[in-house]
Formats: C-alpha cells, sequence, structure tokens
C-alpha cells in the first residue's frame, strides 16, 4: 500500500493554491495528481486538517461468526440434510 503524502508537501501544496494558483498549476509544480490537489483542497476546506485520511480497509473478518460454524458443519461431514443445510443458510 502506498504511503501518503508527508505534511510538508501538504502545506506547500495548500499555500500554493491559496497564493492564487490554480489546482492544476500546483498539481504541475510539485508532482504530484491534479485529483490529489484537489481533495486536499477540499479536505482543506472542510475540516481545516491536512493529515491524511486513515488507511486500511476491513479489519474484522470477512465470515459472521455464525456462518464460520455452518462451514465447519457441512466440510466435517456433519450428518444435515440439504433442507437443514438451507436452513442453517
Amino acid at each position: 500500500m502506498p504511503t501518503p503524502y508527508s505534511l510538508d508537501l501538504r502545506k506547500r501544496v495548500v499555500g500554493f493554491v491559496e497564493a492564487a494558483h490554480s489546482r492544476h498549476a500546483s498539481a504541475a509544480h510539485f508532482g504530484v495528481s491534479v485529483s490529489f490537489v484537489v481533495k486536499l483542497m477540499k479536505n482543506y476546506q472542510q475540516t481545516g486538517s491536512l493529515a491524511p485520511k486513515p488507511s486500511g480497509g476491513r479489519r474484522h473478518s470477512k465470515l459472521d461468526p455464525k456462518r464460520d460454524g455452518r462451514v465447519w458443519q457441512i466440510r466435517s461431514g456433519a450428518r444435515t440434510s440439504a433442507s437443514s443445510v438451507l436452513v442453517i443458510w
């Protein structure tokens, strides 16, 4: 996963835009994407913060706890009928 841009760069980009330069000119000047500058300015104007948003995805199991047990029942060959499996799911 890529690391977020430094706080120093973020401050310089915001200062450049606030000094009456366009977002496109700022992106070209600092070698970043236009979308980064646009999103940075939007976030800065809404929150006043230059900090990057938290990165990373889900931190919990993709399977709910009940489903884990159901999968185990089916894979272990526990005596279940097709109709009871449908009820379990």
